[in-house]
């Protein structure tokens, strides 16, 4: 592929509403999905895909999820 995996998620994510670089402050599960909160708005969405850089979940020790996020994982 000349541009790698690029190539292929592209066209996969054009449909998609994608923030990246967006610092998350709360995930929250809801009637409708989940709210995911920030510094200063929340979005509502039907699902989400929350990443972090594995050197930080290093430094502070892991994750924790509260207990309705959990069941809805």
């Amino acid at each position: 592929l000349d541009r790698g995996y690029r190539a292929l998620l592209e066209p996969v994510a054009a449909p998609l509403d994608i923030r990246l670089g967006i610092p998350v402050t709360s995930v929250r599960v809801t009637a409708g999905g989940v709210a995911v909160g920030t510094d200063p708005e929340t979005y509502d969405a039907d699902r989400v895909v929350l990443t972090v850089p594995l050197g930080w979940v290093l430094v502070i020790g892991g994750l924790g999820f509260g207990l309705m996020l959990a069941i809805a994982m």
